[in-house]
């Protein structure tokens, strides 16, 4: 009988360039044996596998002190044989991205041709980068401050969440999107915030149709619109915070208190947390998409 693969109840973390494997197919036999993927480096990360021109999330784990750093070989030594061998990862090319992401048909040439319809500046040093060590999503870090990540080994695309001075120097619309999309036959979903505008945007692919739609963030300031956000009201209740009557005898939430949700709620909202607690339906009902 096998014994169990010891990384069963373990946390895993990939950074850097992988090449005994991909990231996909990695995270895939993690949770196939009991493990589980975390998104950054945690003191309830167990394990970091590093490959090539690993970046800020190898100094956190090394700062840390209590997570195990492993090579890609010595990741695969912790299975079994057999239980390695005996199911082949493999992940669908056709849809092998996850959050923010899109498979693109282009060569970096001709994708900043394209995005430099939406640019009043240059898109090398304001717009795009490519980076071996931004391989998914969750290689982003609150730090960086570039809008997209491109490979073209595999057209991979990788949007921030965060998008900060936009202002008029790049135009981020429904447009865009449909753009893009002209160019993958990958389905995809977007989300992101614009620290500038304070505006919310989701965008879907799917059936050939780009879906968009954004929310100004900065209108959540005003208690005004507090019951118009069922989440809103959910953390109130959540909370233990109860309507009072006014001088006029109406109920109304409590300014003060009002205010420090929705503060409370902002903040987590630029660290990537919440947002699909506010998105749309039409967004939320497509979970064959990675969100």
């Amino acid at each position: 009988m096998l014994a169990k693969p010891i990384i069963q109840g373990q946390t895993f973390l990939f950074t850097g360039t992988l090449t005994e494997f991909t990231r996909d197919e990695a995270e895939a036999l993690v949770d196939a044996n009991g493990g589980k993927v975390l998104s950054g480096v945690t003191a309830k990360l167990n394990y970091l596998v590093v490959g090539s021109d690993a970046g800020s999330k190898l100094d956190k784990a090394k700062k840390l002190g209590t997570v195990k750093i492993l090579t890609e070989k010595e990741f695969l030594k912790l299975f079994s044989k057999s239980k390695v061998s005996g199911k082949k990862m493999k992940a669908s090319e056709d849809n092998a991205h996850g959050k923010n992401e899109i498979l693109l048909n282009l060569k970096l040439a001709d994708l900043k041709k394209l995005l430099k319809k939406y640019s009043t500046t240059s898109i090398t040093d304001k717009i795009l980068t490519v980076s071996e060590s931004v391989q998914s999503f969750d290689d982003i870090t609150s730090d960086d401050t570039s809008f997209f990540y491109f490979s073209e080994s595999n057209g991979k695309l990788i949007m921030n969440f965060l998008l900060r001075d936009v202002d008029d120097e790049f135009r981020f619309n429904e447009d865009l999107f449909k753009d893009l999309a002209k160019h993958t036959k990958s389905d995809f979903k977007m989300v992101f915030l614009d620290r500038n505008l304070w505006e919310l945007s989701f965008c879907v692919f799917t059936k050939s149709e780009v879906k968009y739609e954004y929310s100004s963030v900065s209108d959540w300031e005003d208690p005004f619109y507090f019951d118009d956000i069922p989440y809103f009201v959910k953390l109130a209740k959540d909370r233990g915070m109860k309507m009072k009557k006014n001088e006029d005898g109406d109920k109304e939430w409590d300014s003060d208190e009002v205010y420090d949700l929705i503060y409370d709620f902002r903040d987590n909202l630029v660290s990537g947390d919440e947002y699909l607690n506010l998105a749309p339906d039409w967004y939320k009902s497509l979970k064959k998409i990675p969100n």
